[in-house]
């Protein structure tokens, strides 16, 4: 019988100490598995906050190079319109048409414009814009460098034509960054 009960008090001393152990260990485990679910959840958080920065940033850079290409192109269109009267006054002051502008500075001014909307039709991500912003220029160079007045009229209709539809497509793109930001707002 001293066995048993050396035996039982060598349990009753291992049992409590091992439980112990066992105990922390357990522990232990749960609070590591926890601090990975943590760090995984801010992790994930601070990805979307990012990612969420990072678009809200390209919205808004598109919205403000739309804006600014809007107003580049009508500059392309103010410059050429005001070629192509200065160019009818003097065919009809002459009794010829003038087939080159007589105006620099209104050549250079449509000039500096397109060469503007170039850089800024290249930042758009909307390729109807950018082929209608190419048009636009083509056109709009084209009307002063006509043959006759009737071919710069009919280069001229086509211009206010495009930038017609220009401004229509640069609305509903705007509406639709508008809607982007409304909807990333609401998101966060």
């Amino acid at each position: 019988m001293d066995t048993t009960a050396a035996n039982n008090s060598l349990l009753n001393t291992i049992l409590p100490i091992a439980t112990l152990l066992v105990g922390y260990a357990t522990k232990a485990l749960s609070d590591w598995i926890g601090f990975r679910r943590t760090s995984e959840r801010e992790r994930e958080s601070r990805r979307e906050l990012r990612r969420d920065q990072i678009l809200d940033r390209r919205t808004m850079f598109q919205r403000e190079t739309l804006l600014e290409l809007q107003d580049v192109i009508m500059e392309v269109v103010r410059a050429a319109s005001a070629a192509h009267l200065a160019q009818v006054k003097t065919s009809m002051d002459w009794k010829e048409w003038q087939k080159e502008p007589q105006y620099l500075e209104l050549s250079e001014q449509g000039r500096a414009a397109r060469a503007r909307g170039t850089i800024l039709a290249t930042r758009v991500r909307d390729e109807q814009i950018f082929a209608l912003v190419d048009d636009i220029k083509l056109v709009a160079g084209a009307i002063v460098r006509a043959a006759t007045m009737e071919e710069s009229a009919e280069r001229f209709i086509a211009m206010t034509t495009l930038f017609e539809k220009f401004n229509q497509r640069a609305g509903i793109v705007l509406k639709e960054l508008d809607d982007e930001l409304l909807l990333q707002d609401t998101a966060v």
